[in-house]
């Protein structure tokens, strides 16, 4: 039976090897065609409910090579699919991917949503060289490689495009692309998965945590404040929290979020970064000029007065007067000595 869907084929994406290169990369095409190498396409897109029980499903067909190494290891096949309900799934299939048999090893972890992710290129790679084994040069692998790479996101994209945008917004908030991170937000019964994706793009950094704090969960599932409830969790100022949700994920490790929050709180108002290049500054300064500061018995105020404009403006421009870049633990350790040697003169 003739199942209807959108086809990704390794030509139309020729471009990706760039011009100068769409020359050899159609002949590498046609030689790779010719010798059965593709012999199927790598990516089919199914909508509009044309697989019984889906609204929409993307296949990735390795065209019947098992991937040696990575998290689909073993795997010929990998199935993203979206049900009736709107729940997404991820498959890894085993044996050769059948349209009329959706299904497989069920794939939890891999960010399998994210069309940019390094998982993304490390399959276009392993695609490749599958393809091209020891029949062509490197440099072909590699420009086979670009081809894939441009192809699975293209395919993955147009996956994406027919899913819950808003949920989508709000795994890219958190920073988890992951299907159980995008069905916890298109779950739930009720006003919950309005307010579960209001509260992650609202609060970028704290995402995560109220996906998996229950606590947190029935907070945001309730509709109730959510900035009082995040700064009795860290025992931190309301105006803390505030502060810190306007910066992005990235700045903050999960298991790094408690103490970032911690010294944010610390500091005074003008000191906070705003984005994350200020803040990449302030973890490598803060803790040393905090330490200089109860070393000298001095506040700490003193010492953040160059950064008022901004950590990073600051950093420049202490940078530029010394004509050479801030050792901060080297002006540490000289003021600990300098000031250990006058504790003990005092003593004597």
């Amino acid at each position: 039976m003739e199942i209807m869907s959108r086809v990704f084929a390794h030509t139309a994406f020729l471009a990706s090897a760039g011009a100068r290169n769409e020359g050899s990369c159609a002949a590498l095409l046609a030689r790779l065609s010719n010798n059965g190498a593709l012999r199927v396409p790598r990516a089919r897109l199914f909508c509009g409910g044309a697989l019984p029980g889906l609204r929409t499903a993307l296949l990735l067909d390795f065209g019947g090579a098992r991937l040696g190494t990575g998290a689909l290891a073993g795997d010929r096949g990998l199935w993203l699919v979206e049900d009736t309900r709107g729940i997404v799934s991820a498959f890894a299939c085993w044996r050769a991917p059948d349209p009329l048999a959706v299904g497989g090893r069920v794939i939890h972890e891999i960010p399998v949503l994210d069309p940019t992710g390094a998982w993304l290129d490390a399959l276009a790679a392993l695609l490749a060289n599958a393809v091209v084994g020891g029949r062509e040069t490197s440099a072909h692998a590699a420009l086979l490689t670009r081809i894939e790479r441009a192809l699975l996101e293209a395919a993955l994209r147009a996956f994406c495009a027919e899913l819950d945008a808003e949920a989508l917004a709000a795994v890219q908030a958190e920073g988890a692309e992951t299907v159980a991170a995008y069905n916890h937000y298109v779950g739930g019964r009720g006003h919950q998965p309005r307010n579960r994706k209001q509260a992650a793009v609202t609060h970028p950094p704290f995402a995560a945590l109220l996906r998996q704090d229950w606590r947190l969960r029935r907070t945001v599932a309730e509709g109730a404040p959510l900035i009082e409830a995040l700064a009795a969790r860290f025992s931190v100022r309301p105006g803390t929290v505030q502060r810190a949700r306007a910066l992005p994920p990235a700045c903050f490790s999960p298991e790094g979020l408690a103490s970032a929050l911690k010294r944010i709180d610390r500091l005074p108002a003008h000191a906070v970064p705003n984005t994350e290049a200020d803040w990449a500054v302030l973890r490598r300064l803060h803790d040393p000029l905090e330490a200089l500061a109860e070393t000298t018995a001095s506040d700490l105020a003193r010492f953040l007065k160059p950064f008022a404009s901004g950590w990073q403006a600051g950093l420049a421009a202490i940078e530029a007067k010394l004509q050479g870049p801030l050792d901060i633990d080297a002006i540490y350790e000289m003021m600990h000595c300098a000031y250990r040697s006058m504790a003990f003169a005092r003593r004597c």
